[in-house]
């Protein structure tokens, strides 16, 4: 709860009202917080002996089963990771007369881009956050896949303030 306080916090930074903008925005970056934490899941990282996941108190929007081989696979974490978020988010939406379909295409498509944008990074040592390896140049050729869902976003944000005039 207090990592999703803090996400939703820090998307008020972004956009101030309670909108589809705002929503596709929080629920992107909860998506990522998510799949950050199930490919360290698979790598060695560990936090006082325990999976970041646990720590998080996040397993279970993760891993929804436990499957005979101990292995799950990419495709079954992200649904898992978002399946677990539609009812959070939509009792969250319900309160500002809003449905969490406005937002289920752009989860949806964020989601994709997010696995192939991470594709082969699950690494032994695993990923350590705020790593040089996070750091990412301003060509739109190598934006990670937030960055261009933010820069869609504000570029539908610049044009809906247009009309508006």
């Amino acid at each position: 709860e207090l990592a999703s306080t803090l996400i939703h916090e820090i998307s008020h930074n972004w956009c101030a009202d309670h909108d589809q903008l705002f929503w596709t925005n929080f629920a992107q970056m909860r998506i990522e917080y998510l799949w950050t934490h199930a490919q360290l899941m698979h790598g060695a990282y560990f936090v006082g002996g325990r999976r970041t996941a646990s720590v998080a108190e996040v397993t279970d929007m993760i891993v929804t089963s436990n499957p005979a081989n101990g292995i799950i696979a990419r495709t079954e974490m992200m649904n898992n990771i978002c399946n677990s978020l539609v009812p959070e988010i939509q009792r969250d939406m319900l309160q500002h007369r809003l449905s969490v379909q406005l937002i289920m295409p752009a989860m949806a498509a964020f989601s994709r881009e997010l696995m192939d944008e991470t594709k082969g990074e699950i690494e032994v040592e695993g990923r350590r956050l705020g790593s040089a390896d996070d750091d990412v140049n301003n060509s739109s050729s190598t934006l990670s896949a937030r960055e261009r869902a933010l820069a869609a976003a504000e570029k539908r944000a610049r044009g809906s303030k247009g009309q508006g005039d």
